[in-house]
């Protein structure tokens, strides 16, 4: 049986504090990558992304992209912010946790090589949307490539919280 893990992008709070918003600034960002194991696929079975904008404004370019190199520098991930979502007593993850793999908050985004547009949606800054696949129409990322959560926010900066859960 697959086992399911999750992640967001803030590091898990050992405070049982709810994940640390990142700002989505006014130009492309990468909020989460990830990249899977040279022996492991991943099937992503949904993804969320909310905002904590006030007013109504322009809506934010939100895309689920995978791709196979030109990867985000990012914050690494460490074992702690990769939640067992299905099994708690089941084994770790086989993505690959680096600043150059996955993580989350990118200080540079990387160009996208063979880029695959998962998911694209247009989100007001003052709501958010979650994205759940039945495992046979949901997306696969292929062993050793990345999948990652990025948006375009054309007008004021907001904070973003976004996540995503997949199977191994």
């Amino acid at each position: 049986m697959r086992k399911i893990y999750q992640v967001v992008n803030s590091a898990v709070s050992t405070a049982a504090a709810p994940p640390t918003p990142v700002t989505t600034g006014t130009s492309i960002k990468a909020l989460l990558q990830f990249a899977t194991s040279a022996n492991r696929e991943a099937t992503i079975l949904s993804h969320f992304v909310t905002f904590d904008g006030y007013a109504a404004a322009l809506p934010i370019k939100y895309e689920l992209i995978g791709h196979a190199s030109g990867a985000a520098t990012v914050t690494a991930f460490v074992a702690a912010d990769i939640s067992k979502w299905s099994d708690p007593n089941s084994v770790a993850s086989a993505i690959t946790a680096g600043t150059s793999a996955s993580g989350y908050t990118a200080s540079a985004e990387g160009t996208a090589v063979t880029l695959r547009q998962l998911d694209f949606q247009l989100i007001p800054p003052t709501s958010g949307a979650y994205f759940d696949y039945d495992e046979t129409r949901a997306p696969e990322i292929a062993v050793s490539t990345f999948a990652r959560q990025r948006v375009l926010n054309g007008g004021t900066a907001v904070n973003a919280v976004c996540g995503l859960r997949w199977a191994e």
